[in-house]
């Protein structure tokens, strides 16, 4: 016979369990089951004062202050998130894309049935025409219209019915993958039956009418066919001349200025472009620059991540940075390379560096930025000992805070003052926050990021030593940067980076050891106060979790330098670097002719 163990009475012995248990301990058995039990108080312990635990425990002026002052940080989602799909957004469009793409089209055909031109069976020709095409509708309503009022073409009014019955058998990702030839096709047709004065339904045909429908039934599309996960697979599963062509349109439609392609459509393209250019290992078109002349024979940089050289574009100068490939696998290092021009590309704010474009030199992709004459912070600082280091704290702070709350996160990874630059207005920004961003970067580059030099080792979190490369990658990496943060405050006010006089920095980071805090005149007379000090210490928190985010720490910067709402730095030109980056603006999106 089977026994029993009974959880109430802690006795075992033969027979059923439930009988025994609906005889001798019902009422027992249903509170236990029913009935809400009160949450224990927790047990409050007082923990020595290096341990992890008492970070969490207000103990400073800057603690207590950050108590009061949560932080607003977005959710972290990495871009190598985005590459293995784990981002899991939860956001929801204003408008599916399936719904959006249906009103594109019912769109096009309100500017069918408004045209008086058309008989109503060339309108109901139209109407099946627009219903069946799977791109462009508006331009092939335009064609049509066009042939019916203006020429009367009957061969090619043939041609266009044959070739759409031809495209809409191919499948939508067919579709996109051609959008050239067929977008080709439809104004060819029109070229053949050019006009002194159309009478057609122009209506179709301009940049704010049937142009921006079509563009926005085709984002509609691709964000329908890229975050269903069958049709998702077809993409992202593309190489050669067809990932090219599905990149170039990705970052056309990430710079489409069209209302209904919202924040939504634009984070779905853009983790798209992220996703198949990591993938495939190449990058937009768009993004080439050519009008580029090399102004220095021999690097003026050089570092683990490659040489820097002084060129000039369109009569502004400008820094070529090279990458060093060394020993690692070419493709892998191109992976690495377009990621980071894509993402650097779609990064605008006035504490980092403008990305212009990509040049390339011989046989190298090279990276181009504008040049700073007044170059890193560490450098400034001696030649301008009387700078406002509040401000430039506060222009980092504000840098990385752009950074971290940007969808995908960034996360610098190597800060340090030698990769902060000064603008010629004496502004920081932040510059190199591409290459220790993801994992393929990290796992290829031979960067400094992996603490090859001990110039970083001194910035680097404790929390990164000793440990391997899939618990970095599961850490929050803003914690890191906040840290190096906390570094860079020491050496402005300073003059040294921390640990500067240790030999054994690794050590003493692995067992939690922090600079002693300088003492001193000149340093109190810069700023260095205790309260600027306990910023610092919290900085440099053993738990990761209790240092300031990037945006408690611009707020209490703020509070702190009293300073108002940053102004744009004029040596900013975005129209320049947009008109740099993207020579075409509608491309691969046309007005007809």
């Amino acid at each position: 016979m089977a026994t029993h163990y009974c959880g109430h009475c802690q006795k075992s012995g033969p027979g059923n369990l439930f009988l025994h248990n609906a005889k001798f301990h019902p009422t027992e058995d249903l509170i236990r089951r029913y009935t809400p039990q009160p949450r224990p108080r927790p047990k409050i312990s007082r923990a020595p004062a290096n341990s992890s635990a008492s970070q969490l425990v207000p103990s400073s002026t800057f603690d207590i202050w950050r108590f009061n002052n949560p932080s607003l940080s977005t959710a972290q989602i990495s871009t190598d998130d985005i590459v293995n799909v784990r981002n899991h957004r939860t956001d929801t469009p204003a408008t599916s894309s399936k719904t959006l793409r249906h009103a594109k089209k019912f769109g096009v055909l309100e500017l069918v049935y408004a045209f008086r031109g058309l008989s109503d069976a060339d309108r109901a020709t139209c109407d099946d025409l627009v219903r069946r095409i799977p791109i462009f509708p508006s331009l092939a309503a335009y064609t049509f219209t066009h042939l019916k009022c203006c020429t009367n073409n009957l061969s090619l009014l043939v041609v266009l019915s044959t070739s759409v019955t031809e495209w809409a058998s191919q499948g939508k990702l067919w579709c996109l993958l051609n959008h050239r030839e067929i977008k080709e096709t439809l104004l060819g047709i029109l070229k053949q039956t050019e006009v002194e004065r159309h009478i057609c339904n122009t209506s179709l045909g301009t940049s704010s009418g049937g142009a921006a429908l079509d563009i926005a039934y085709v984002g509609a599309l691709v964000a329908e066919i890229a975050t269903h996960a069958e049709t998702a697979r077809d993409i992202f599963a593309l190489r050669g001349e067809a990932a090219q062509t599905m990149v170039d349109l990705l970052q056309a439609l990430t710079d489409a200025n069209v209302d209904e392609l919202d924040e939504w459509y634009r984070r779905r393209f853009l983790d798209a472009l992220i996703r198949l250019s990591r993938k495939s290992g190449l990058y937009p078109e768009s993004l080439v620059l050519t009008n580029l002349a090399i102004l220095s024979k021999e690097p003026l940089y050089s570092g683990g991540y490659g040489a820097v050289y002084k060129a000039s574009i369109q009569n502004r100068l400008a820094a070529l940075k090279v990458l060093k490939v060394g020993n690692q696998e070419p493709m892998e290092i191109l992976k690495a390379f377009a990621h980071e021009a894509i993402v650097w590309r779609h990064l605008r704010h006035p504490n980092c560096l403008p990305f212009y474009g990509v040049y390339r030199a011989g046989g190298d992709n090279c990276l181009v930025s504008p040049w700073m004459e007044n170059s890193s912070l560490d450098q400034y600082l001696l030649t301008h000992p009387a700078a406002n280091r509040m401000s430039l704290l506060l222009d980092i702070a504000r840098g990385l805070e752009y950074l971290h709350n940007s969808q995908p996160t960034v996360v610098h990874g190597d800060l340090k003052a030698a990769n902060v630059l000064i603008t010629a207005s004496g502004r920081a920004c932040l510059a190199d926050f591409g290459f220790s961003m993801t994992s393929v970067s990290k796992a290829v580059l031979p960067t400094s990021t992996e603490l090859r030099g001990k110039g970083t080792l001194n910035y680097c979190a404790p929390e990164l030593l000793g440990t391997n490369h899939f618990a970095i990658m599961a850490l929050d990496q803003r914690r890191c940067d906040m840290y190096s943060f906390g570094c860079i405050c020491y050496e402005t006010y300073t003059g040294t980076h921390p640990f500067a006089d240790t030999p054994d920095t690794y050590q003493q980071k692995l067992i939690g050891k922090t600079p002693p805090r300088p003492s001193g005149e000149e340093y109190v007379i810069r700023g260095l106060d205790d309260k600027l000090w306990d910023f610092i210490m919290n900085l440099w928190s053993r738990n990761p979790e209790a240092r300031a985010t990037a945006d408690q720490a611009v707020s209490w910067l703020l509070q702190r330098s009293g300073a108002t709402e940053q102004p744009y730095d004029g040596a900013w030109d975005v129209e320049f670097i947009a008109d740099l980056t993207t020579p075409t603006a509608g491309y691969p999106f046309v007005s007809a002719p």
